[in-house]
């Protein structure tokens, strides 16, 4: 209710100032939806290279095929959200992959082996870690039929390195992205809505009862604007739990964008408030 009646008195009194503040912070959502997109954009190229990653378990060369659609089959049973697929890698597959990759042409010899039975192991991306790959790696270390595991340890290290960037790099953007939020209202605030200290108006929009010291007061109106940012959260939170239409589909940058306007919105008010001059 505090942020509502400061608002409405901002608006009829001063339009302009209004219009002013209603301008900054739309660039502040327009930059928020910004650096949202970029880091859509980086984890979708990080997705893909992690689609690309894959993992190569040569079997025994005693095991038959039909033993080795077994493993496929307990292999996927294992992690069924970590693994994308596990595809049996025959002479057929190696026939073609040379002769698609290199030109050399092989022909198939009836009764014969001529390269070991394979499985090739692709991870889901979102679901993919080091620390997943590992553990896997582990679990089919001890597998009797699985004589080798043949992977590019460089190429995991990078993607987990990758990832670790993205995440630094997205925090250090969003606590920036708040900290100017916060401080560019902040000045918004008080050059466009200077009350007096002892204003009726002031007093009101503080929320407190006016036998209260000033620091009681101030203090009154920082917890208002937390509660009233729980409550925004809850709301925003119960609405993505609910698959309401059309925030669902855009939850991913919806969500996200209208808790840190909340944020911004109301630390900028209550610091507005508890930085007023004496």
């Amino acid at each position: 209710m505090v942020s509502f009646r400061f608002a409405w008195l901002l608006l009829r009194q001063r339009l302009w100032q209004s219009f002013q503040t209603a301008l900054g912070v739309a660039l502040l959502i327009l930059a928020a939806l910004a650096g949202l997109s970029w880091y859509a954009q980086r984890m979708q190229m990080l997705n893909q290279q992690k689609a690309a990653f894959t993992l190569h378990l040569v079997l025994a060369s005693e095991i038959t095929d039909d033993q080795a659609r077994a493993l496929a089959s307990d292999l996927r049973a294992l992690a069924p959200s970590l693994l994308a697929s596990v595809e049996l890698l025959s002479d057929t597959a190696w026939i073609e992959r040379l002769q698609s990759r290199y030109g050399i042409a092989l022909n198939e010899l009836s009764g014969e082996r001529i390269f070991p039975l394979a499985l090739r192991v692709r991870f889901v991306p979102e679901q993919m870690t080091q620390a997943a790959v590992a553990a896997f790696i582990e679990q089919c270390a001890q597998v009797s039929m699985i004589r080798t595991i043949n992977f590019s340890p460089r190429m995991l290290a990078s993607l987990a390195e990758g990832e670790s960037n993205l995440q630094q790099q997205s925090l250090m953007l969003g606590l920036g992205w708040l900290a100017l939020a916060t401080l560019g209202q902040l000045l918004q605030l008080r050059t466009t809505l200077p009350l007096p200290r002892r204003d009726s108006q002031t007093l009101l929009l503080l929320g407190a009862p006016l036998r209260y010291p000033r620091r009681v007061r101030m203090l009154f109106a920082l917890v208002s604007a937390l509660w009233g940012l729980l409550i925004a959260a809850g709301i925003t939170t119960g609405a993505w739990a609910l698959h309401i239409p059309h925030l669902a589909s855009y939850q991913s940058i919806a969500v996200p964008a209208a808790l840190a306007a909340f944020l911004a919105a109301g630390m900028a008010s209550a610091l507005g408030w508890l930085l007023e001059p004496v």
